[in-house]
């Protein structure tokens, strides 16, 4: 008789999956998005010159909203970066859920690097995601960490 996973494992996955599912669109529209900024903004120096006059002479009698939409502007030359890290890490996330469903153990490592891994290089390359997402994903990695000895044992059942 196979034992099965604990309902505290199956709610956690399940959570994982709606986390993951949320997350690829996030990068998905954030690579697409990204990808229009740098067609629009910076595919040249005249080309982001232009814009950032545009937005000048836009907000002529409102500085701050001007120096404002420059600064939003500015902060999409590494949305597409971003979103292809976000998509890259979400996969290794997707690995690793199934794998841990399944019992083993490699799918806490392929999570864990896509949890935490990501989120911190996005945070030191880009100064994206913010420090939030690394919590959040520190909570989820020691959750499933608490039920690795669960999932030898589901392993060893199924197998």
């Amino acid at each position: 008789m196979a034992k099965e996973r604990s309902s505290f494992l199956n709610i956690l996955t399940i959570l994982s999956f709606v986390g993951i599912g949320i997350f690829l669109i996030i990068g998905i529209f954030s690579i697409v998005t990204g990808t229009v900024a740098q067609k629009t903004y910076f595919s040249s120096e005249e080309a982001y010159e232009k814009a950032q006059k545009d937005i000048v002479e836009l907000y002529a009698g409102q500085p701050e909203l001007g120096m404002a939409a420059i600064a939003e502007m500015e902060a999409t030359r590494h949305l597409r970066s971003n979103g292809f890290m976000i998509v890259f890490g979400q996969i290794f996330c997707l690995l690793g859920v199934l794998k841990m469903r399944k019992g083993n153990k490699v799918g806490f490592a392929l999570y864990s690097i896509g949890e935490l891994g990501v989120p911190i290089a996005s945070i030191i390359f880009m100064g994206g995601m913010g420090i939030f997402g690394v919590i959040i994903g520190l909570v989820f990695v020691i959750l499933y960490g608490t039920r690795l000895e669960e999932m030898r044992l589901h392993r060893a059942v199924v197998a």
